[in-house]
């Protein structure tokens, strides 16, 4: 059984079967296959794990996404220590910031200490795009709202997202950009050694100036991609999915 000493990952949109995200159709399949038989210290799950706005109008629960919560109950087990931190798909969790549910604590963000001893400012990242400024107020509408009239904030939210997808990749790089400017603002400010965040589907690990380090997770809608740490504090993004 191989073992990291810690795994990150965010974005598997848990709950949204249908296509989105520019076409793409998110599955738990490649991560399913990567945590089997593996163990670990840390586990976070850095947002967006479950799809909550999708599921408030399109109920739709696969038998997988049980095995997935039971793989993460074992790593709890198994004396890993498990950080839920919400996005913006589930932020609906907020409410249970401060509870441990089997060993999974609930939270906005987190400090991650490497085996280096480097402090990582982990977070989903939705704070820091401007976008979500304007679905977030859409998002809570739907919260409130008859379960009957549920999709009609959910479909707004969807026109933003189908109309990012649709921006030129110059674009959408210099989105990509603007983003990591901002939360890297929030490394040098506090003095991080480095940023661990999702949000965007756009998986990277950069060493930047003053050697701070910018890290995103990916997702498992498009690009399939996790981050572990090792033993040594090394950090890899794995591709699932060829």
């Amino acid at each position: 059984m191989k073992k990291y000493r810690s795994i990150f990952l965010s974005d598997i949109h848990m709950g949204k079967t249908r296509s989105g995200y520019g076409g793409a159709k998110p599955s738990v399949d490649p991560l399913l296959k990567f945590i089997k038989n593996k163990e670990f210290d840390f586990v976070y799950l850095v947002g967006d794990i479950f799809d909550i706005w999708e599921l408030l109008v399109n109920w739709k629960w696969e038998s997988k996404y049980n095995t997935f919560i039971q793989e993460i109950l074992r790593f709890s087990q198994q004396g890993a220590k498990i950080y839920y931190i919400t996005g913006n798909h589930d932020d609906i969790l907020e409410r249970m910031y401060g509870l441990n549910f089997n060993g999974i604590e609930f939270c906005k963000q987190v400090i991650h200490i490497t085996a280096k001893k480097k402090k990582f400012f982990v977070s989903h990242g939705q704070d820091y795009d401007p976008i979500n400024k304007i679905t977030g107020p859409i998002r809570q509408i739907s919260y409130s709202s008859p379960r009957s009239l549920s999709w009609i904030p959910s479909k707004l939210v969807d026109w933003c997202h189908s109309v990012v997808a649709k921006l030129s990749n110059k674009t959408k790089l210099e989105a990509v950009q603007g983003y990591k400017e901002r939360i890297m603002k929030k490394c040098y400010k506090d003095n991080y050694d480095g940023v661990i965040c999702g949000h965007l589907h756009h998986p990277q690990i950069q060493t930047l100036k003053k050697g701070k380090v910018y890290i995103n997770t990916g997702d498992s809608v498009s690009n399939f991609t996790v981050v572990t740490e090792n033993a040594q504090g090394n950090f890899k993004l794995h591709k699932l999915r060829k």
